[in-house]
Formats: C-alpha cells, sequence, structure tokens
C-alpha cells in the first residue's frame, strides 16, 4: 500500500471527512450485522470479514474477535466443581 500524507491543509481536512465516512459506514455495518445475530450457528459474524483484514488497524480488534468467539462458542462459564 502507498501512503501519501495530503500536501495541502484542504487535501488533510479531506482526508479526515473521509475517515469520518469509513468509520461511520463500519459502525453501520457492525450494528447492523450484531442485530442480524440470530441467523448464524457457529460461523462467524458478518463483520468479522472486515475485521480481520483491519485487525492491525483498529485498537479494539481482540474485543471484535472476542465476541465473534462468543457467538460462534458461547461463553466461558465456570463450573462449581
Amino acid at each position: 500500500m502507498v501512503r501519501m500524507k495530503p500536501k495541502t491543509a484542504q487535501q488533510n481536512v479531506e482526508l479526515n471527512d473521509q475517515v469520518i465516512i469509513e468509520e461511520d459506514e463500519f459502525i453501520a455495518r457492525l450494528e447492523n450485522d450484531m442485530g442480524a445475530t440470530g441467523d448464524f450457528e457457529n460461523k462467524d459474524l458478518p463483520f468479522m470479514e472486515v475485521a480481520s483484514k483491519l485487525n492491525t488497524k483498529l485498537p479494539f480488534s481482540y474485543m471484535l474477535a472476542l465476541t465473534n468467539d462468543t457467538h460462534c462458542y458461547g461463553r466461558h462459564v465456570e463450573s462449581d466443581s
């Protein structure tokens, strides 16, 4: 991936605007996918495809993976025995 830093203040503003749009779309997709979790049986949640691609860039990727794992395999419940 080629990284090109903004050369002008206007390009920087446009970059920030694009980041906000991308974050909003990502959050909307997460919310939509989380609302449909009843349709999946031990399968990854749909947002995991995107989250996996971005895992090194998302500071909360561990939490997304944990949410997905819990969805697929259930909660860790300690027994009393």
